[in-house]
C-alpha cells in the first residue's frame, strides 16, 4: 500500500471532511457527469479539493451506486420468491395462516422499501436530526398557538 503526503496548507481537516462529504453527495446526484472534465474542475474549485480527493470520492460514489443496485436486485428476487411461494403453497390451519401472514408482511415491507435510496451518514444521525427538527417545528407551532389565544 502506498501512502501519499497530503498538501493541505492552511485548510482545517474538519473543513476538508465536510467538503468531501458535500462533494460526495453532489457526485451521487450527478454521477453521469463524473467523467466530464469541466464538471470535475467545477467541483474541485467549489469544494477546494485536489484531483486525488476527487478521484477517491468518485470511486466511493461508484461503489455506493453498485451496492444500491445489488440491494435493489436482491429485493426484487426476494419479492419474486415470496410471490411464487404464496401462489404454490396451500395454507390450512392456524400455523399456516401465521406463516402466510408473515410472508405477506415481508412482501409488503419489501415492496414499500424497493425504491428507497441510500442514506449518507448513519441512519441514527438522520433520526436525531429529524427528531430535533420536529421538536423545533413543534415549538414554533406552539408559539403560534399561544399568540392566537392571546389575541
Amino acid at each position: 500500500m502506498k501512502t501519499f503526503p497530503l498538501k493541505h496548507s492552511g485548510i482545517d481537516i474538519t473543513d476538508m471532511m465536510k467538503n468531501y462529504s458535500y462533494m460526495e453527495r453532489k457526485l451521487y446526484v450527478h454521477f453521469e457527469l463524473s467523467r466530464d472534465k469541466g464538471f470535475e474542475k467545477e467541483l474541485r474549485y467549489k469544494f477546494g479539493l485536489d484531483s486525488w480527493f476527487y478521484e477517491s470520492c468518485r470511486m466511493d460514489v461508484q461503489t455506493k451506486i453498485a451496492q444500491n443496485e445489488t440491494q435493489h436486485k436482491k429485493k426484487l428476487k426476494q419479492i419474486a420468491d415470496i410471490t411464487k411461494s404464496l401462489e404454490i403453497t396451500v395454507f390450512k390451519g392456524k400455523a399456516d395462516r401465521k406463516k402466510k401472514f408473515n410472508m405477506l408482511r415481508k412482501l409488503r415491507y419489501l415492496q414499500s422499501h424497493i425504491e428507497n435510496n441510500i442514506t449518507f451518514g448513519e441512519v441514527v444521525n438522520l433520526r436525531k436530526i429529524t427528531y430535533l427538527h420536529n421538536k423545533i417545528k413543534g415549538l414554533a407551532d406552539g408559539e403560534e398557538k399561544v399568540k392566537r389565544k392571546k389575541s
